[in-house]
């Protein structure tokens, strides 16, 4: 039986800041509290996951197939729908990229169900975005993306402009347009929006840093007339870098 919601774990990047720091393991199975990296995000949206497709994107060229499966036969605090691990052929134009190419690849037959994107390497909790992305599986609803912010001025993420009533007015890749950094967790209501969307960035908007990010997909939204609310994060984790991953630690998550 399909899933009332596709999420998609995006875990195909090189980890370039924990290779220099010597770590031999791929990014997404890097030890935080016992658990692979990945699996925080799954922990992020475990209310979901019960009712969703399940899919988790890998690079071929990282060759930890195997690996993801064993980590995924020990988690007995996750209820799971479905899950497929889809292995992107070699290292893509950003997370965009990826993100496109691994919905081409799935069996994602219905594109008028609602879909997420989550990076690998942070660990988040809102309750009011969960209930937003709950009434995008169950019925009609005003917004047609969601986003999760959390307080930082650290250039290192992506940022939203907020407006009075809640709603994303600008988003800037690594550029400190406000105090709202975005958490890597991106819902759409429609996956063909997503695709749709995605697929124009792809071809028309310059790279940052020589990638496309998710964020971008945001701004084109908001100049299309979309709407893109933007929900408060009542706890994020960043697990980006090995200096996050080792102070995180002691923290109670």
């Amino acid at each position: 039986m399909a899933g009332q919601i596709d999420i998609f774990i995006l875990m195909a990047g090189v980890g370039t800041r924990f290779r220099r720091d010597g770590y031999d393991v791929p990014k997404p199975l890097i030890k935080f509290k016992e658990q692979p990296l990945f699996v925080w995000a799954m922990k992020s949206v475990k209310e979901l996951l019960p009712q969703a497709n399940l899919h988790l994107v890998i690079c071929a060229e990282d060759n930890i197939q195997d690996k993801v499966e064993l980590a995924l036969t020990n988690l007995p605090d996750l209820r799971l729908h479905t899950v497929h691990i889809i292995a992107v052929p070699k290292r893509t134009a950003g997370p965009l990229d990826t993100a496109v190419q691994a919905v081409r690849q799935t069996a994602v037959h219905d594109r008028t169900k609602p879909i997420i994107f989550c990076d690998c390497d942070l660990y988040f909790e809102s309750t009011k975005w969960i209930d937003a992305v709950k009434q995008f599986m169950s019925g009609p609803a005003n917004e047609d993306a969601l986003l999760v912010s959390f307080e930082s001025e650290a250039e290192k993420y992506s940022f939203v402009k907020i407006d009075e009533s809640g709603y994303a007015a600008e988003v800037a890749e690594k550029k400190v347009i406000s105090k709202n950094a975005i958490a890597g967790f991106y819902a759409f209501k429609e996956a063909k929006t997503f695709l749709q969307t995605g697929n124009k960035v792809l071809d028309g908007y310059a790279a940052v840093s020589n990638e496309h990010f998710i964020s971008q997909v945001y701004n084109e939204l908001i100049h299309s007339g979309k709407k893109v609310k933007v929900f408060k994060a009542d706890k994020v984790v960043s697990l980006g870098t090995p200096e996050e991953v080792e102070a995180s630690g002691k923290l109670d998550i």
